[in-house]
């Protein structure tokens, strides 16, 4: 049993069962770069198939990875290199070969552990094909002993199953339990030679048919079933894009009660009573937790924020594409929808769908009409309880409406989901294209450049780098003043880091922001171009998608509001001795700055070292705790040059040097064509227009850097492992967008 170096270990441990005279389905092992004529060359026209994934590391001793990788089931001979093509597109960079085996219409199938962590057995079962119980579907469930003996039979009284039926899958409601006495015990005794020759506990997927027990697969068991219960799981996923690096007190706290507004909402207005969201109000407290000053989801509360409403399975899915997931775990809910909600909620869906153009422009409209009432005030001559009343406008008015732009995303979500089962990932990339405010924003900015960098007095203020000047000058300039207005009233909100309330505006170092109109006075934008003939799913994706980003935008300048009411109490509270800076506010959380103390400063300095120790700590992307130990790593990071590579995002290819950006700032000399950064938020749209290809550590194909690549049409290769750690500035690399394959030209 040597070869899953090269096949992959599901592979290798199926040939090797099959081998040893187990019941295991006809299977051919194909490599990851064949054609269609290769593919289809070892498969009978008249026979239906599995195509699926064994990647080298699926199915491993550590790790099962089960999931993360695409496989299909039922597939006709002419769709079987489709789906090979699928297969080996969610391998990413890494190795590993494509399954196309007999596909089995079954009965009767599930997951059997032999080993639950008590040396008993556990099973899982359903009527019909084995999706069901894979996908965390509701499923009959034994515990028994190795011995037969029955200790614990659990069955929902409705559940669903997929049956094969007229070569297409059909769900039925099933009342019955799956399996009887006679076929647990051919079940169990099989399944105990197959730990015996494993040598190890193992999982294991079965299926019956015609009386006949198949293997589908066997892999070991990575983690026990027993600690269930006391793992939470935390993600940085695309919060990173939002909240990179170390967060103040204040934004980690403000956006936890975002959180909590926000998705309370969302569910309330998809049904849920005010009583039942009060009964698990902990759920939305703690939607997001901070650890060494960094933020992360805490996706169990996510999952169970999705148990409220009807279609846990879809919403679980949709909700991990839709935040770039990389946990993927089943969680303990004791959450469901009620019945009378089971009844309703189609009705509320479809209630929804039609409203969703009028909501969302009337709430863009809203928005609109309240940041720039809200420009119009004189922050830095309110009062302390001025800024109370100002908050809390923010907090009714703004914040309680925000849940109309998550069903925006939802609907974004649904309609990329259909694409991506309609088409290749390649195909997808290239079709989600749209233009977005990214466009727009960089042709201002050229706009502006060419109105106002030639002029001379302006070029010297920047040399000597003097904002109180360089606003002086401004504002006794009146068309000058009128063009920055009309640019920082619709995009003064955006910059990098825009959602951390300790960032400084934009409007506040505006010599850096005329540096970055020096860099944009020659360049020209490319208009995104349309395709001619688009579907319907295409065009409300990219409608959809568009809004999305118009939502992003009006939250930065929402931020922006927050920020200023924020540094106006610093400003205050240093006035009244309260504080030693006006900065410090930073260290304080909202509850606490509103109990209008005497002092803070012993508060604040033990934040402060709390912080300095942070700086120097590691934290995993993506982890589990257990019964409040520090967290631990899910993923194992690969940190050499020779497997550097990631997932191809907008083709193309480039040679250049690069700059390794582990946090954003503007060069004063653009001496480099490709940016490596750890992930990117809306704020990083002026240095990324002056790029020509992009390496980012995170995020899905909807991250931002996705987005902004496709739009501008510069070569990008995102989920690159590292890539900020590894890579250093001034080194030559040649990227290729399509592949993700990344080639060190010159190293330092």
């Amino acid at each position: 049993m040597d070869n899953s170096s090269k096949i992959g270990s599901k592979a290798e441990k199926l040939l090797f069962l099959k081998k040893k005279g187990f019941n295991v389905p006809d299977l051919t092992v194909l490599s990851k770069n064949l054609s269609e004529k290769e593919v289809l060359k070892v498969c009978n026209k008249n026979q239906i198939y599995a195509v699926r994934s064994s990647c080298i590391s699926e199915d491993s001793d550590s790790k099962s990875y089960a999931g993360y990788f695409y496989s299909e089931i039922g597939v006709s001979y002419s769709n079987i290199y489709r789906a090979y093509q699928k297969v080996v597109s969610s391998f990413k960079n890494e190795d590993g070969a494509v399954i196309i085996q007999e596909f089995i219409p079954s009965e009767k199938s599930g997951v059997i552990f032999t080993n639950d962590g008590s040396s008993n057995m556990v099973i899982n079962s359903n009527f019909g094909v084995c999706k069901t119980v894979v996908e965390g579907w509701e499923c009959d469930e034994l515990l028994v002993s190795k011995n037969g003996i029955l200790l614990k039979r659990e069955f929902p009284k409705k559940k669903e199953s997929l049956i094969w039926k007229g070569n297409q899958l059909i769900k039925n409601i099933e009342n019955q339990f799956s399996i009887n006495s006679n076929e647990i015990h051919k079940l169990i005794e099989k399944c105990k030679e197959i730990e015996i020759i494993m040598n190890a506990p193992q999982d294991i997927e079965w299926c019956f048919f015609k009386e006949k027990l198949y293997i589908l697969q066997s892999r070991p068991i990575t983690a026990s079933i027993n600690d269930l219960k006391n793992w939470v799981y935390y993600d940085s996923a695309n919060i990173a894009e939002s909240y990179s690096g170390l967060i103040s007190p204040l934004t980690i706290s403000f956006a936890t009660h975002i959180y909590k507004e926000v998705y309370s909402q969302l569910i309330h207005k998809s049904g849920v009573s005010k009583g039942k969201l009060n009964k698990y109000k902990e759920v939305f407290n703690n939607m997001v937790n901070s650890f060494n000053g960094r933020l992360f989801y805490n996706m169990n509360n996510w999952y169970k924020m999705m148990s409220f409403i009807p279609g846990y399975n879809r919403n679980k899915e949709n909700l991990e594409v839709m935040i770039t997931s990389n946990v993927k775990e089943e969680v303990i809910r004791d959450i469901k929808p009620s019945i009378i909600l089971k009844i309703t909620y189609p009705f509320i869906v479809v209630w929804k769908f039609f409203r969703v153009k009028y909501n969302n422009k009337k709430f863009q409209k809203y928005v609109i009409a309240f940041i720039k009432n809200s420009r119009k005030k004189s922050f830095k001559t309110l009062s302390y309880n001025d800024c109370k009343t100002a908050y809390k406008e923010v907090q009714e008015k703004l914040i309680k409406k925000w849940y109309i732009t998550v069903e925006n995303d939802f609907l974004v979500m649904t309609y990329f989901g259909i694409l991506k089962k309609k088409f290749s990932e390649e195909r997808v990339n290239k079709i989600i294209s749209f233009e977005s405010k990214t466009t727009t924003q960089l042709n201002a900015l050229i706009n502006l450049s060419k109105k106002i960098i030639n002029n001379q007095n302006i070029l010297e203020l920047i040399n000597e780098m003097n904002n109180e000047k360089l606003n002086t000058y401004i504002l006794k300039n009146d068309s000058l003043n009128k063009l920055l207005e009309d640019y920082f009233s619709v995009y003064g909100g955006r910059f990098a880091n825009e959602l951390k309330l300790e960032s400084p505006d934009v409007e506040e170092n505006i010599v850096d922001f005329f540096k970055v109109l020096k860099n944009y006075s020659s360049l020209e934008i490319k208009n995104l171009k349309k395709e001619n003939k688009e579907s319907y799913a295409i065009k409300k994706f990219k409608k959809y998608a568009a809004q999305r980003e118009e939502f992003r935008l009006l939250r930065s300048n929402a931020f922006s509001i927050v920020r200023k009411i924020f540094n106006r109490i610093g400003q205050i509270y240093l006035e009244e001795n309260k504080i030693e800076k006006q900065k410090d506010i930073f260290f304080l959380k909202i509850n606490e700055i509103f109990l209008n103390k005497i002092d803070y400063k012993d508060l604040i300095k033990e934040r402060k070292d709390q912080y300095k120790e942070f700086k120097n700590k590691e934290i995993p992307d993506f982890f589990g705790v257990v019964d409040g130990e520090q967290p631990k790593a899910l993923n194992e990071q690969d940190s050499e040059k020779e497997k550097l590579g990631g997932r191809g995002c907008t083709k193309g290819e480039i040679q250049g040097r690069i700059r390794v950006f582990k946090d954003y700032y503007l060069p004063e000399k653009i001496d480099f064509e490709i940016a490596v950064a750890k992930n990117t938020d809306p704020g990083w749209t002026p240095l990324l227009g002056l790029c020509k290809g992009l390496i980012i550590e995170n995020g899905g194909i909807l991250s931002h850097a996705a987005i902004v690549s496709r739009e501008l049409g510069i070569p990008t290769i995102i989920g690159v492992k590292n890539a900020t750690k590894i890579l250093k500035s001034g080194e030559t690399l040649k990227i290729n967008g399509a592949n993700g394959n990344i080639e060190i030209i010159k190293s330092n």
